[in-house]
């Protein structure tokens, strides 16, 4: 198991966002690789972790991508897995 300590850390030293946003990057970040700062959790884990909706937990990882927090390396969808995100560096 891959566990991105340091990407959780950059998260709760930097990330001043909204409550949802904010468990969203966090269980990401659990689950990303500090070296690449890729990670691609389950939509299962992700509604675990926020307390959202699959609908929402999706939503979220688009938003935080429009904000300029992450950045998609893979497109998810029916059939073709989850949206691969990498998590840009903290300004």
């Amino acid at each position: 198991m891959s566990v991105g300590i340091k990407l959780m850390v950059e998260v709760l030293d930097h990330y001043r966002g909204p409550d949802h946003k904010f468990r969203w990057l966090m269980a990401f970040a659990e689950k990303a690789s500090d070296k690449t700062r890729e990670g691609w959790p389950s939509r299962e884990v992700m509604v675990r972790r926020t307390r959202k909706s699959a609908a929402r937990v999706s939503n979220i990882g688009s938003e935080l991508a429009g904000d300029g927090l992450l950045r998609p390396v893979g497109r998810g969808g029916r059939h073709r897995g989850y949206t691969r995100y990498i998590l840009l560096p903290a300004a």
